[in-house]
């Protein structure tokens, strides 16, 4: 069994998130009737008591596919969750822990050491556009709804062209690429807590002021701090997770030209603030 020592980190890489904030002893069990929680965004280890929850659009198609290759290469293990829910694809997409795991840790959570990872909101917003808008738009030659993500076009993709029709908005029409301004203000226009959660706010989706963190990792200072507490005290080795953080895998695409001006900054910043103050980003880091 691997015994490595979680690196010493930086202030600015991890923050000791907020366990003074949250009320010591308090149940987390509510959560699961709100809107941003899902099992598939929860890793529980109950023996070792160390849970991670998965942020959107912050590297979370890699951390499951790390934990589904060390199940495998490590525990010879080719189910992730063992033969647990076989009839949800999810389930083999990242290992879900027995109902009663995830019961333990929403009812004692401070009896875990939970952890979480974060990402610039600028970034993570661009991320998400990219992702589900400007790389869909350009997924075909005619540009038209069949190249977005299924779940883009069974509804949002309409109801955002619509906000931009009504307001005379680039990406109001058929076929059209909705411009990154266009969305910056249909997030505006939502209510925290209720949005998409690909741009909701970061503290808002992994319940930032509700689960008590033992540490936050910004993603932009290494992968592999995040997968250090993941696997500390596990049959995983330092140099399985150096290399594997070092090959990042990432859907989307890549522009170096970003589409944020100083004035769609203000407006992210305005939006987000709480992401920006919570989570050590600073407003002029566009």
């Amino acid at each position: 069994m691997s015994t490595f020592p979680i690196p010493p980190l930086d202030p600015s890489i991890i923050l000791d998130a907020n366990r003074q904030a949250c009320l010591q002893g308090a149940s987390c069990l509510s959560l699961v009737f709100r809107k941003h929680f899902s099992l598939f965004r929860y890793y529980v280890d109950r023996e070792r008591k160390v849970a991670f929850v998965l942020n959107p659009k912050v590297g979370t198609t890699f951390i499951r596919k790390c934990l589904v290759d060390a199940f495998a290469e490590f525990y010879s293990q080719a189910d992730a969750s063992n033969g647990r829910y076989r009839l949800l694809h999810s389930a083999r997409k990242m290992p879900i822990a027995p109902l009663a795991d995830y019961f333990d840790f929403l009812c004692n959570p401070d009896g875990y050491k939970i952890y979480s990872i974060v990402r610039n909101p600028y970034k993570r917003l661009v991320s998400g556009w990219r992702d589900k808008f400007y790389d869909g738009h350009f997924a075909s030659e005619s540009h038209s709804a069949s190249g977005y993500p299924r779940s883009i076009r069974k509804g949002v993709l309409a109801e955002l062209r619509a906000f931009a029709k009504a307001r005379n908005l680039p990406g109001g029409e058929k076929d059209t690429l909705v411009a990154f301004s266009t969305f910056v203000e249909f997030i505006a226009s939502g209510v925290h807590g209720k949005r998409n959660h690909h741009w909701e706010r970061q503290s808002d989706v992994i319940f930032y002021s509700d689960i008590p963190y033992t540490q936050t990792f910004q993603m932009e200072k290494g992968l592999d701090r995040a997968l250090y507490p993941l696997f500390k005290d596990t049959e995983v080795t330092e140099n399985w997770i150096l290399q594997r953080a070092g090959f990042p895998f990432n859907a989307s695409s890549i522009d170096k030209e970003s589409p944020i001006t100083s004035v769609l900054a203000d407006r992210i910043y305005e939006i987000f603030e709480d992401d920006f103050v919570s989570f050590g980003y600073a407003k002029e880091d566009w």
